[in-house]
């Protein structure tokens, strides 16, 4: 059976009891990825996490107004929004760019997560909003809005998408520079098979590129995943080895939870 895991990344200091990612996990890497500027990506968030019992936690996030960022819930599901330090407008996650401090989390009201000894068993509607307490200085250049795909359009197989994040990468290393990849959609059917007993319905879109060993990984959670610009997915979760052989990495569709999104933050 295939393991996974969400691509939240959990400081290596944490209690052993408490984290999510073991020290095993060092070795999970992004593969043919390249470093990229904030100009390319000025949606961009980063999400610093502190979660009770533990070190820290970070997950990736997009700007979609000059308040709210979107990103996954699985990030978020147990913070208190006053301990999420979001910074934008830089590639550097530690220094650069504007940080802001988080006032309201809302994760969907239906996410349910469920894992048995650090593998990923469920995961439904991994989707959160998290609400800046200043707005964002907006610029057109560095720290931009999204576009986000319209309601219940469909992405289909063999589409290219463009995904970037902060995650582990090639080594031992956790960058502190933006990095960038493209995949491409596969089918729900393939992705059935990948994921064997975890849901796959149209509330995800799923993407690879086996042939180039091209993945997201660790740290990599709630980041962007693009279409020709537009924001199409949310990263969710994908096999807890991150190297080749494994193929699979899980986004929330965005076009699914449109709706949802406007509801929240009336974007």
């Amino acid at each position: 059976m295939t393991s996974l895991t969400p691509f939240l990344f959990v400081v290596l200091l944490a209690a052993a009891e408490n984290s999510i990612i073991t020290r095993d996990d060092v070795h999970n890497r992004i593969l043919g990825g390249e470093k990229a500027s904030i100009a390319e990506f000025p949606s961009m968030a980063h999400l610093g996490i502190d979660l009770p019992g533990m070190d820290g936690a970070y997950c990736g996030g997009t700007i979609i107004s000059d308040r709210w960022i979107l990103t996954a819930a699985h990030c978020v599901h147990h913070a208190i929004a006053s301990n999420i330090m979001m910074r934008v407008g830089s590639e550097n996650k530690l220094r650069g760019g504007t940080v802001r401090r988080a006032s309201r989390i809302i994760k969907h009201e239906k996410y349910f997560i469920k894992e048995e000894h650090d593998h990923l068993v469920e995961m439904l509607n991994d989707i959160a909003l998290v609400e800046a307490a200043e707005p964002f200085p907006l610029n057109n250049l560095t720290i931009k809005t999204a576009r986000l795909e319209v309601r219940n359009k469909d992405t289909p197989p063999g589409t290219t998408v463009n995904v970037a994040g902060w995650g582990l990468i090639e080594g031992d290393d956790v960058t502190n520079i933006l990095q960038k990849t493209n995949l491409k959609i596969i089918s729900r059917q393939q992705c059935r098979r990948l994921a064997e007993d975890i849901t796959i319905d149209k509330r995800i879109l799923c993407a690879a590129d086996p042939r180039e060993g091209k993945s997201i990984c660790r740290g990599d959670s709630g980041g962007p995943m693009f279409k020709n610009g537009v924001l199409v997915g949310i990263a969710s979760f994908g096999p807890s080895e991150c190297n080749p052989p494994s193929t699979l990495s899980a986004f929330t569709r965005v076009a699914y939870f449109r709706a949802w999104i406007h509801q929240n933050s009336g974007v």
